[in-house]
């Protein structure tokens, strides 16, 4: 109604995307296209073969939810949630020229919501374009080496890639509408004058990137049953309260559903045992090889675009950086010198899909806040990886210990730590309420904290590993079971 598709994308998760030819000339540049390469869930593949979905195609998802969820909050908050186009024109047409201003300041107040709906979608269609190669995965080498998220990332393609920014200068769309590209940025930089609430559409709590990527997720790993959620009724149950969006009373089952949904994915796909060992795995053959260059000297350091991990000199060079570009950089560099075999090692275990052995898990279910801080502090763990390493006689480079920062599932801060935090605004009393209040029993469930550590070792080395686990267990783990 308010935007004009040219045509429209066939999608195996929501069957027809539209798109306006704005959308389209930036699904087109080299920087969006290179989504294509980069993987949505790249150790997932590895255990569940059918999870080849690409960020790309997320993305467009992401625009297509975010364009809904826009059109409904703005119809509701800038024309009211009784407006009903053709009968309102009908009505001020019949009064004949003194209707004018009404008519202009209708049209004024569309106007308004097409732009801002375009702008919502164009975020949601850009959104990931700042992702490294392998995703979430090599981020943290990105973050260890130059404090930089894909977020971060996103924001400077966008203030220095001509190409993108071509398409806005030129789009006779963006021209009609009043959007620029600095208007994107703002968006991202949560640094719009009005209507704040609307970035909460792309990263909130209920947002279209987490709608879409469970469902997309579930459709790609088979796994269906554990991400069935009701995107529709998510997509129109928001509300403005305040510069924030939250669910109406209506909507509080298909909420609850859709954190539970999102906790069953973390638990059943995106932290199974061997998805895990394959992240490691990954992160340790771009890992390794990094540790190793930085040590050489400069005249023996080989050229690589792999150095753009350390620094982005240029944003051609990163920009190269995606999951096939990764893997064939490594593959050349194997006959760059000994130095590397460890790097080469996980390469070859990728290439073969070696999993790493699985010595042990620990899981002490429900924990007090400090007690995860405890048993998920990184200083702690690389502590721990030390002194299993000294009781096993086995090399720090080959013992890993995986706690994943996630396994409890929380929702945005704006509505506090966890799921029981979250208001809903109840309809029939017109006031805000816990959701907890709604169904407290599944709501606290879901805002318990879950431990989990995994203690991972290549085949070689898993007997002494597992007998240099046993002694740290009987000596620490223990302690923390018998205080909780």
């Amino acid at each position: 109604m308010f935007l004009k598709y040219e045509t429209s994308m066939r999608d195996p998760v929501h069957d027809y995307i539209p798109c306006t030819r704005l959308e389209l000339d930036l699904i087109d540049t080299t920087v969006f296209q290179r989504l294509r390469r980069i993987s949505q869930t790249p150790p997932s593949r590895f255990v569940y073969h059918g999870a080849e979905h690409t960020r790309f195609s997320h993305s467009l998802g992401v625009m297509h939810l975010a364009g809904k969820m826009a059109d409904k909050i703005l119809q509701t908050e800038k024309l009211g949630k009784d407006f009903y186009f053709l009968k309102g024109l009908r009505e001020l047409s019949s009064k004949g020229r003194e209707s004018f201003s009404e008519i202009k300041d209708l049209a004024d107040k569309m106007f308004d919501v097409a732009r801002k709906i375009q702008i919502v979608r164009i975020a949601g269609l850009l959104h990931d374009i700042g992702h490294v190669g392998f995703s979430h995965t090599l981020e943290p080498i990105l973050e260890r080496y130059q404090n930089l998220t894909h977020e971060n990332m996103t924001i400077k393609i966008l203030e220095r890639n001509k190409e993108i920014r071509r398409v806005f200068k030129v789009s006779e769309e963006a021209k009609f509408l009043r959007i620029d590209i600095e208007d994107i940025i703002r968006f991202f930089k949560k640094q719009i004058t009005e209507d704040q609430y609307l970035c909460e559409i792309i990263s909130g709590t209920i947002d279209a990137d987490k709608i879409d990527f469970i469902l997309r997720d579930a459709h790609h790993t088979g796994t269906i049953e554990y991400g069935a959620i009701d995107s529709q009724r998510l997509t129109e149950c928001l509300t403005v309260a305040g510069s924030a969006l939250i669910p109406d009373s209506s909507a509080v089952d298909a909420v609850i559903d859709f954190w539970e949904a999102r906790f069953h994915m973390f638990s059943a796909v995106y932290y199974h045992r061997a998805v895990r060992s394959m992240d490691i795995i990954i992160r340790n053959m771009v890992d390794q090889f990094l540790i190793e260059y930085k040590r050489l000297p400069k005249s023996q350091k080989p050229k690589t675009i792999l150095s753009a991990f350390f620094k982005i000199a240029d944003l051609h060079d990163y920009l190269l950086l995606d999951d096939y570009s990764i893997i064939s950089e490594l593959s050349r560099l194997t006959h760059a010198g000994s130095q590397f075999d460890l790097a080469f090692r996980f390469l070859e275990m990728y290439k073969k899909r070696k999993l790493l052995t699985l010595v042990d898990e620990y899981r002490p279910g429900p924990v007090e806040e400090e007690t995860w801080k405890m048993l998920t502090d990184r200083r702690r763990l690389d502590a721990m990886r030390t002194e299993i390493s000294k009781l096993s006689g086995v090399s720090r480079d080959f013992i890993f210990i995986d706690a994943p920062p996630e396994v409890e599932i929380r929702v945005n801060p704006v509505f506090g730590k966890c799921l029981m935090d979250m208001i809903v605004y109840d309809k029939k009393e017109n006031k805000c309420r816990p959701i907890g209040e709604f169904d407290s029993k599944t709501v606290e469930a879901l805002s318990t904290l879950r431990g989990l550590i995994r203690i991972y070792t290549v085949e070689q080395h898993e007997k002494k590993v597992r007998e240099g686990y046993e002694k740290y267990k009987k000596r620490y783990l223990e302690k923390i079971q018998v205080s909780m």
